[in-house]
This record gives C-alpha cells, sequence and structure tokens, in this order.
C-alpha cells in the first residue's frame, strides 16, 4: 500500500483520518449507480468482519478536552468503519481516502494505538498525532506494523485532520525513536 493511503487512512482512525474538500460526496453519484446516502457503518453491513482494535492511552492525552474528544471520536468512527463520517472528519484542502480503499485498509487493519501526540509549532491550535497500527496479514513491504502520523487542527472552529507536512512527519520519527525525557513531556517537532 502508498505510504500517502496510510497516512489519509490514519484513522481508519486513525487513526487513523479522515480527510471533506475535493472529494466526491456519496450525493454526487450518477443517476445510473444508483443512491449511496446514509450507507451503513462496514461493522453493520458486515457483521461478521474483523474489527481493529483501538486504544488511546491516558498518559498519551492533552490538557485540552476537546482535543481528546476529537481523537476519540476519530477512533470510533475507525473501529465502525463509517466512511461517511470518516470523510466528513478531513480539512477542506484534503481528500480523503477513496471508499474501496477505506474499506480494504479497515479489513487489514488489527489494531491502532495512539503513542504519541506532538503540539505544532503555528498559532492557530493544531497537533500531530502519531499512531501504530498493526495489520492483520503484512504489508507489500513485510511490515506488520506501521507508524502513522496525522495532522489535527481547527478548521471554522472544529477540529479536522489532514496529513502533516514532510518535515514534521520527519522530526516525529526522530523523536519517536528516543525515549520521553520524562512522563508526559511533550517535545515540539
Amino acid at each position: 500500500m502508498r505510504a500517502g493511503r496510510w497516512i489519509r487512512m490514519a484513522w481508519t482512525a486513525a487513526m487513523a483520518g479522515c480527510l471533506v474538500g475535493g472529494c466526491r460526496c456519496s450525493r454526487d453519484v450518477a443517476v445510473n449507480e444508483g443512491p449511496e446516502i446514509d450507507k451503513k457503518p462496514l461493522i453493520e453491513a458486515d457483521p461478521d468482519a474483523p474489527r481493529p482494535q483501538i486504544d488511546f492511552p491516558a498518559d498519551v492525552r492533552q490538557e485540552d478536552p476537546t482535543l481528546n474528544a476529537f481523537v476519540d471520536r476519530v477512533l470510533q468512527i475507525c473501529y465502525q468503519g463509517d466512511y461517511d463520517a470518516f470523510r466528513q472528519l478531513f480539512g477542506t484542502a484534503y481528500e480523503p481516502t477513496p471508499e474501496a480503499d477505506f474499506k480494504q485498509v479497515w479489513l487489514g487493519v488489527q489494531s491502532i494505538e495512539v503513542t504519541r501526540i506532538y503540539p505544532g509549532p503555528q498559532k492557530e491550535p493544531h497537533y500531530y498525532v502519531l499512531a501504530k497500527v498493526r495489520l492483520r496479514k503484512a504489508d507489500g513491504k513485510g511490515r506488520e506494523d506501521r507508524s502513522v502520523p496525522v495532522m489535527v487542527f481547527k478548521e471554522a472552529g472544529q477540529w479536522r485532520v489532514g496529513p502533516p507536512p514532510q518535515g514534521a512527519i520527519e522530526q516525529m520519527r526522530v523523536l519517536e525513536s528516543q525515549p520521553a525525557t520524562q512522563p508526559g513531556s511533550r517535545p515540539t517537532p
């Protein structure tokens, strides 16, 4: 799978998102394709499908309760496989993963664990969320685990997700490879 798909899919979940503007809305379906409004989440459409396990540990949570509630919401959307809710998580500048890819990734994810949240350096509140995604079987490169970064930011007063800039991804990976200096420390990438 392409790395970009995992970043956009971070919030299956994850994290996990997630990504509204520029996407093809389910209400824009051509007449001959049939209505696709209000599609059921994957756990309802396929009750026997395996569900991803989700984890957002207490020591990773931030002081902002609205941010924590948003991350919990993203994880719940990923757990349910709710594509309509997933695509609405994204900021207007980002295009969400196509529905077919979302379903494929959802079926392939065993677990999502939020491992760290880093505050961003900009004036407007935004964060970089790093999640560990464990796959049900190894990807094309033989990896069973993926480290997935997602940017969480406010747009029109609402929390949204999108891919972080490349420089922030590299800094997060460096910080992730080093132990925290003290419990609860939040290094800035």
